[in-house]
């Protein structure tokens, strides 16, 4: 019983650790930087505003930012939804339903470049 246990915590921590596959992102920003990180094929969402570059026009799309379709982004079966910093609890929702949803500040051009730093941290493209 205790392998089965352990098993099933290096299991998680594993799936834990390895890169998301399937990324919504809710912000023409985030996607922006997704795609210039080369994570554009990981991309299964974006907003509706979210048209540079090109390919992200062809993305199924999730809403807005402050109104984002929660149904839709539950249906892509997301491994990470990227949320900018907002005052309508987004990323509080998402979590509740059982999402992982990271939330990213880019109030200043600091934050702009953290932000890009921590998408590559969370992706696996940190170089």
């Amino acid at each position: 019983m205790r392998r089965i246990a352990i098993l099933a915590l290096l299991t998680c921590a594993l799936l834990a650790a390895s890169p998301p596959n399937r990324i919504v992102s809710t912000a023409p920003s985030i996607t922006e930087m997704l795609y210039a990180l080369g994570l554009g094929s990981r991309v299964v969402g974006d907003t509706s505003f979210c048209t540079y570059p090109a390919e992200a026009r062809n993305k199924p799309k999730v809403g807005t930012f402050l109104q984002p379709d929660y149904e839709r982004i539950l249906a892509l079966r997301p491994d990470l939804v990227l949320v900018i910093k907002n005052p309508a609890g987004v990323t509080q929702k998402l979590r509740s339903l059982g999402l992982r949803a990271e939330e990213l500040d880019q109030d200043r051009v600091g934050d702009i470049l953290a932000s890009l730093q921590r998408i590559g941290a969370l992706t696996g493209k940190q170089a």
